[in-house]
């Protein structure tokens, strides 16, 4: 039959029972439910815990129900704890700033042969997409020969070179 202790001093509680590692009770009311603890059933007749109990510190708890709604309390608040937690890193998270983000791409002009583009690699401010043209320090002087397109029918936006 499942039996645990409840503290019932306004302070944490401990005792040791004989050849077995310290039971640690938090204050009576405590609302994680860590107030009450479950005790193995050889223990039961553990000196130190019958004068803990004879003493009114702790107080016995048999009844399976009240054990169980206190094991309720316990994962209501973990659960509670952990939301606030997630709350609290989330608001110190801060927004990607994209406007400072560099990405790179291929040059667009024409390459050194007939039907190639350039092969070297640009690298500039996300933020620059679709308002300057990719072009490398090789061609970056023919940045007014291109102008921004947007695509339509499916086709993807782009830049082209102005002939004329």
């Amino acid at each position: 039959m499942p039996f645990a202790l409840r503290n019932r001093l306004s302070s944490p509680q401990i005792v040791q029972p004989h050849d077995q590692p310290p039971l640690i009770w938090q204050a009576f009311g405590d609302p994680s439910g860590e107030d009450l603890r479950e005790i193995p059933d050889d223990l039961r007749n553990d000196i130190s815990l019958m004068r803990a109990v004879r003493l009114g510190n702790l107080e016995l708890i048999e009844d399976a129900e009240k054990i169980d709604e206190a094991y309720d309390r316990m994962r209501s608040h973990g659960q509670q704890t952990a939301d606030a937690a997630a709350q609290a890193l989330q608001g110190t998270i801060q927004k990607q700033d994209t406007a400072r983000a560099m990405i790179g791409t291929q040059c667009i002009a024409a390459g050194p042969r007939q039907g190639l583009r350039c092969e070297n690699q640009v690298i500039m401010l996300a933020s620059e997409q679709g308002t300057r043209p990719p072009l490398c320090s090789e061609h970056h002087t023919d940045a007014g020969r291109y102008v921004f397109v947007k695509g339509s029918d499916g086709q993807p936006d782009g830049w082209a070179k102005v002939t004329s």
